[in-house]
């Protein structure tokens, strides 16, 4: 090979160097103008034409060759020039306004550039256009989100407060049941000392063990064997606690319980291992904390420790023979069911109503098994009297929870005076603080640091992903009218009420739900609470007719049949099997009354013996619609006159056992 051609060589290979070419491109990224520039230096054109040409090429804003190119044109027309003899000044003259060129030359040239660069061009400023009304369009929503303000026409908190008001202090019960609380924790503690606790390994766990004593000692004493020496000592040390039960008997009544309405509440000690509640009041909270929802109730606790004790001491009382004070026991349970309930109206209450008339029942029903003549005749009498008026105690009412929806409504909304609005920024935080998530904490404090801002920043977005105020009212009275037709169309429709429920239901929100999805509870599980204990007071009521009738005939009636209309007005009805009353079957030693139970069929009274009693005595599960999956969703089945078919096949093959004297069963469990 030749000098000259390794020279040739080494020279293309440099030119093409990938390394060598970058390098340019990034030394010259800044500077467009190196190339036209270098060209009109080699040229040496007159000073001023010089001038005009690269003031020219570099209004331009081309690419750098583009600049190249429009440069290798205006030489070329000066130079014509010149070789005509024209005068300097007459080419400057007559070369024109170089910024009005370089924009005539500009479209020229991007009008010969390559068509994906065209469709780059269009599509960015398509993309432009777009960012622009996207901003414009979310600043108008941003003012508009900002500027709603919630309009609160009714103070519910306020409301209900104003119903304790219209009482008396000795008509209200809840100082006497706060203040008999504080005894018993007293008492308790008695108790704890009174006996050897040797087994803690240390003073500090036997002191931990002693704070704690309040709450579960009476479950304790239920648990041990009454043979148990312990249990003898504190039984022993419950009857000593009777001047305070005297007192929660006479508290229970009157007429309501009387307690304020507390955002909050602190527990205090008062003195060693004694502990009180003592509310804080609902000004020393923010708006999140003065909805009606947040309201607390500690007196549905401390009730209920009441009733567990009531209800002990009236088997205690049967053991003493003292059957009065039993009854007196039983009926002080059913007034704290009364008042739990009256004059707020709130679902909780209603199902602690249910719940402790249920437990009255049981206690009631256990102790005429295990002791069939411990009440007298003129007892059993008022003890029915007692339930059938205690049956108010188990009718749920939803109006409580409407008030909560319309109350978180009136906070988070504006209100155009037409019953709709839309979302406002303290709603936002209300309904972020109500769902507790974690993405939305900002909303809760003052923004701190940029993602604070930026996540505030994006709150006008909720004007978009939530319903308005009447949307969010309709569909969750909707979901109220399913509910209220259940319970006034009976046990049979709770399989419908459901799936219409079922229906309704949306899945969550992205990122907070809305008052709709926060309300959207399985509501259905209340109705059926309600039935159940319906059918529990029903045969509550039955054996009391039963056992008034063997006082009366000295046997027990062949059939229930033979109690109507003495005793009972009818026989009550069984809800799981429609158009028929409960079952009675009689036996030597004692009488059944039963339910079909879920399966819906008579099984003779066999009783369940699995571990979920409820499997026996489920009304869902008894009128559970049966439905097919079709491209169109969830479908019912219809029989060929329009009723829809039940699917009750994974019901237990039993009956539900209401009440069984034949076995006696251990009470101290309820």
């Amino acid at each position: 090979m030749s000098y000259s051609t390794f020279s040739q060589v080494w020279r293309w290979s440099v030119m093409k160097s990938p390394l060598l070419n970058a390098w340019k491109r990034l030394r010259h990224m800044g500077y467009p103008n190196h190339k036209s520039d270098a060209l009109l230096d080699a040229v040496d054109l007159p000073k001023p034409i010089d001038g005009l040409i690269r003031e020219t090429v570099k209004r331009s804003k081309l690419w750098c060759n583009e600049r190249l190119e429009i440069a290798q044109e205006l030489i070329a027309h000066a130079q014509d020039a010149i070789e005509a003899e024209r005068s300097t000044q007459d080419i400057v003259n007559t070369f024109g306004n170089p910024k009005r060129i370089a924009k005539l030359m500009r479209r020229s040239m991007k009008r010969k550039r390559p068509l994906y660069w065209r469709a780059y061009r269009n599509m960015r400023r398509a993309t432009g256009a777009m960012v622009l009304l996207l901003i414009l369009g979310y600043g108008s929503l941003a003012v508009r989100f900002y500027m709603g303000k919630p309009s609160i026409k009714r103070n519910y908190i306020a409301e209900l407060n104003a119903r304790n008001d219209q009482y008396t202090e000795d008509q209200k019960a809840w100082s006497v049941y706060q203040d008999v609380d504080l005894e018993w924790q007293r008492f308790t503690l008695r108790a704890w000392e009174s006996i050897d606790n040797k087994e803690f390994s240390s003073p500090q766990r036997r002191e931990q063990a002693k704070r704690s004593c309040r709450n579960s000692w009476l479950s304790d004493v239920q648990d041990l064997d009454q043979d148990d020496p312990k249990y003898l000592v504190q039984v022993e040390l419950f009857r000593s606690f009777e001047p305070e039960l005297e007192r929660v008997r006479e508290a229970a009544s009157r007429e309501i319980m009387g307690i304020s309405n507390w955002m909050n509440y602190d527990t205090v000690e008062i003195e060693p291992g004694i502990w009180k509640l003592k509310g804080i009041d609902p000004d020393e909270y923010s708006w999140g904390q003065k909805t009606l929802v947040s309201v607390l109730l500690p007196d549905l606790s401390l009730s209920r420790g009441h009733v567990n004790r009531l209800l002990f001491d009236a088997q205690l009382a049967v053991e003493d023979q003292d059957s009065e004070r039993a009854v007196l026991d039983i009926l002080a349970a059913l007034g704290i069911g009364r008042q739990v309930k009256r004059g707020r109206e709130f679902l909780i209450g209603s199902m602690v109503a249910i719940a402790v008339t249920e437990q009255s029942a049981s206690v009631l029903q256990e102790l005429i098994a295990e002791h069939p003549s411990a009440f007298t005749r003129d007892q059993l009498i008022e003890l029915s009297h007692a339930f059938v008026s205690a049956r108010d105690n188990l009718r749920i009412s939803f109006k409580g929870y409407v008030d909560m929806f319309e109350d978180i409504l009136q906070k988070a909304y504006t209100d155009d005076g037409n019953g709709n609005g839309r979302l406002t920024n303290s709603g936002v935080k209300m309904l972020a603080d109500f769902n507790n998530q974690f993405i939305l904490s900002a909303f809760l404090k003052e923004p701190q640091t940029i993602e604070d801002y930026l996540v505030s920043a994006s709150s006008p977005a909720a004007l978009l992903a939530m319903n308005d105020r009447a949307t969010e009212r309709r569909d969750f009275l909707r979901r109220i009218q399913i509910l209220e037709r259940g319970l006034a169309d009976g046990p049979e429709s709770i399989g419908r009420v459901q799936y219409e429920l079922d229906l309704l239901d949306t899945p969550d929100g992205p990122i907070l739900e809305s008052p709709a999805e926060l309300f959207a509870i399985d509501n259905v599980r209340n109705i059926e609470d309600q039935f159940i204990g319906e059918m529990r007071v029903d045969s509550t009521l039955t054996m009391l007719a039963i056992e008034v009738f063997k006082v009366e005939h000295g046997m027990y009636p062949e059939s229930l049949t033979q109690l109507v209309p003495q005793y009972l007005p009818t026989v009550p009805a069984d809800y799981f099997h429609p158009g028929h009353p409960i079952q009675y079957k009689l036996s030597s030693n004692g009488y059944l009354l039963y339910s079909v139970g879920s399966d819906g069929n008579p099984d003779g009274g066999l009783e369940y013996t699995g571990n979920d009693y409820r499997k026996s005595s489920s009304l869902l599960r008894r009128f559970k619609i049966d439905t097919v999956s079709t491209d169109g969703g969830q479908q019912v089945q219809h029989s060929s006159e329009g009723v829809p078919f039940i699917d009750n096949d994974g019901a237990p093959d039993c009956d539900w056992i209401l009440i069984d004297t034949r076995s006696k069963s251990d009470f101290h469990n309820w």
